[in-house]
């Protein structure tokens, strides 16, 4: 849902599709420039247990060789639903897409968390879909982000 909103983005403002791939049962994969820019954005097709199979497959396919180029976008319990986090961390000992992410490249990228809330059971509900409220405030969030987001990566701010 955070790369949809953010792909929605680029193209409103002017960002031009320059490619996209689709890896089977890997990843999907889009490319955008503008100004001599380049944002990739890559949704892994995996189970998120597995999405360090495709972090591991963006590294060796762009020859990326620093890690602290890679921002991960990933769900927190512990923020609350509409807030955000956007840190150069070590990985969560808990969340399964951070364990397989240390896995398969690195224990350290830069990150950034959305909030879902805690409710109990945990595993029940990470898997239920958001409510209409939840949701809006998940968009929001997600679109106050861009600009942290561009000003760390795009203009090293």
């Amino acid at each position: 849902m955070a790369l949809d909103t953010i792909s929605l983005y680029l193209a409103q403002n002017s960002w031009e599709i320059t490619s996209h791939s689709l890896k089977e049962d890997l990843l999907d994969m889009s490319v955008y420039t503008k100004d001599n820019m380049k944002i990739v954005l890559v949704k892994p097709l995996t189970f998120m247990n597995l999405s360090g199979k495709a972090a591991r497959y963006l590294r060796d396919e762009f020859y990326i060789k620093d890690t602290l180029d890679f921002l991960v976008i990933m769900d927190e319990l512990d923020l609350a639903v509409g807030s955000f986090k956007l840190a150069k961390q070590k990985y969560s000992k808990t969340h399964n897409g951070a364990l397989s992410i240390k896995e398969y490249i690195s224990d350290l990228y830069w990150n950034l968390r959305f909030g879902i809330g805690k409710e109990q059971p945990t595993e029940e509900y990470v898997l239920k879909p958001f409510s209409d409220n939840d949701m809006l405030s998940f968009t929001v969030a997600v679109k106050q982000s861009i600009p942290e987001i561009f000003s760390r990566f795009l203009y090293n701010k």
